[in-house]
């Protein structure tokens, strides 16, 4: 059943105009879903490779809003979800956590700083659903860098902040690095990584900008008639999200879709899923899993790369396209092909294995062989905006010499 034909959708509709019917329904047709299985998953995946990176203890923690001490003392964990109100994404990700601890003891479970001192920790790793504005992980980062122990680790470079979420915007990306630059005391300080699945908004929400346009004007119109906050009409930070997952809507998300009120009777009450509509989640999206066939014809004998077919084959090309624009960073070059960063990992891993790059994600002779040999037989796929080449403009003219 799909979420457009459920009966709470239907209800939810009906208190639309009917010259706003067609819009309304163009706003759940684009709402991307995430089951809890999906969600849980990408985030082990994304976690699970810092065991290749990291050669210590890695210490994880379930981003959350605080509003006492996180650490009340160096030998007690902190919690994992604050006392006394409602318990959200920070549930989920801490039992994904308390999994990964059990599995492997590398992983340490909400640490307490006593624990991290023992073990040398050097990477800290906070997880969350959504990075939207910045506010909720900058607030946390502050609990840590309150301690004195963590502002003398850092400023020796001893610890490094990883952020691992499902979804993270640009500017909140942009909000946590510059939180963190000005707290600098020493060069040595390090920054902050970002790990995630996609970027938010995604690069493929469906909307042109005059239907982004109109679709905003639906919700600030409705929310107003609703009695909507006005900073939740259009999501938090404005921020037009598409992303609701199994375990809750994110509060980026438009608020005619999840803020009750005497006026107004949402689809996501309270940001919570009905469960009548858990059905909608049943299934699965296999964005970013690849089969282990392709794995194999690709190690077994580079050659077929110019002959791989399919999604897998599509995206590993792209990547090595990428790379060959001389983008280097998994980020660039997910951000530029719109793939997830843990595809883009995959992909580079994988290249790696067959010679294709060297560890410094630079082409090899026979990694350009291949991208060559795929263009001239046209299996390249069709780059996206971010990897054309622009035309030349010369930013000055040189002057006119004299002629005699």
């Amino acid at each position: 059943m799909s979420l457009r034909t459920s009966p709470e959708a239907v209800k939810w509709l009906k208190q639309f105009d009917a010259t706003d019917l067609s819009l309304a329904e163009q706003l759940l047709e684009s709402l991307v879903l995430i089951p809890s299985s999906r969600f849980q998953r990408e985030l082990i995946h994304l976690v699970d490779h810092f065991r290749a990176t990291c050669p210590g203890r890695i210490a994880l923690y379930a981003a959350r809003k605080a509003d006492t001490p996180y650490f009340e003392d160096k030998r007690s964990s902190p919690q994992r979800v604050e006392p006394g109100i409602e318990i959200g994404s920070e549930g989920q990700i801490a039992q994904i956590i308390t999994n990964l601890s059990r599995l492997d003891s590398r992983f340490l479970d909400h640490p307490p700083i006593g624990v991290l001192r023992r073990f040398r920790c050097h990477d800290i790793v906070l997880l969350d659903d959504v990075v939207g504005s910045g506010q909720r992980i900058e607030g946390f980062l502050s609990q840590f860098l309150a301690i004195d122990t963590f502002r003398s680790w850092r400023s020796f470079g001893w610890v490094k902040f990883h952020v691992v979420a499902f979804a993270v915007s640009h500017s909140g990306e942009e909000r946590i690095k510059s939180f963190l630059s000005n707290r600098k005391s020493h060069p040595r300080c390090k920054g902050v990584e970002f790990h995630y699945v996609q970027r938010l908004p995604p690069s493929t929400r469906p909307w042109t900008e005059q239907q982004e346009s109109d679709l905003r004007a639906l919700c600030r119109v409705y929310g107003q008639r609703g009695g909507i906050s006005p900073q939740d009409r259009e999501g938090h930070q404005r921020s037009m999200s598409t992303l609701v997952f199994e375990h809750g809507c994110p509060n980026n998300a438009p608020g005619i879709l999840w803020e009750k009120t005497r006026r107004w009777k949402p689809l996501f009450p309270d940001r919570a899923i009905p469960p009548g509509l858990l059905v909608c989640f049943d299934e699965e999206l296999s964005q970013g899993i690849y089969a282990t066939p392709f794995e194999e014809l690709i190690k077994a004998d580079t050659s077929q790369v110019r002959r791989a077919i399919g999604q897998a084959g599509v995206d590993f090309l792209l990547v090595l396209s990428a790379i060959a624009k001389k983008l280097r960073q998994l980020n660039d070059i997910a951000d530029a092909t719109g793939l997830s960063t843990r595809t883009v990992w995959r992909m580079v891993q994988l290249a790696r294995a067959c010679d294709l790059l060297n560890a410094a994600n630079i082409l090899t002779e026979m990694g350009r062989s291949e991208l060559q040999c795929a263009r001239r037989l046209g299996n390249l796929p069709d780059e996206p905006p971010a990897l054309q080449d622009d035309a030349y403009f010369p930013s000055s003219l040189r002057a006119a010499k004299r002629t005699s």
